[in-house]
């Protein structure tokens, strides 16, 4: 879903291609985004989304990302899978809203190669209505911390 993303500093504005999407996600999920090469100030991660059904282009700034402290994984047959689920908290560069993006990878390790296999259906939704879920389901009695 996220077709183009770069590396934008924050004082120069300067864009650097990022490259594959899993570890740029997990560099802002840890905090170990590095400095602008140019100016040294510190940089943010800029996805560009390509939404169909008219909706075009959007760019967003990448707030946080976050992952599962609780390790996700199995065994399939000789592979160890690992799920990476990721919530990215996202601010529309265009509309000025908050959004979440909810996508995910499994990390196949078989016979000592390593497979990153992006889940395809990852939902992009504004923070508006990702609440408003969240607050139905708790509601009920679900979602809710002890």
């Amino acid at each position: 879903m996220a077709t183009e993303r770069y590396w934008r500093c924050e004082g120069c504005g300067h864009e650097q291609w990022a490259g594959q999407l899993f570890p740029s996600l997990l560099a802002v999920a840890e905090k170990k985004i590095q400095a602008c090469g140019k100016c040294g100030k510190p940089r943010h991660l800029r996805l560009i989304f390509d939404h169909g059904l008219g909706v075009g282009k959007h760019p967003c700034k990448t707030l946080a990302a976050y992952y599962p402290r609780r390790k996700v994984e199995w065994t399939n047959g000789s592979a160890n899978v690992r799920f990476y689920p990721f919530l990215v908290i996202l601010r529309s560069e265009k509309e000025h809203y908050q959004a979440a993006w909810l996508p995910y990878w499994h990390v196949v390790e078989d016979a000592g190669t390593k497979k990153h296999k992006y889940g395809q259906w990852a939902p992009f939704i504004g923070e508006r209505e990702f609440k408003d879920l969240l607050r139905q389901a708790k509601e009920d009695g679900y979602m809710v911390t002890a």
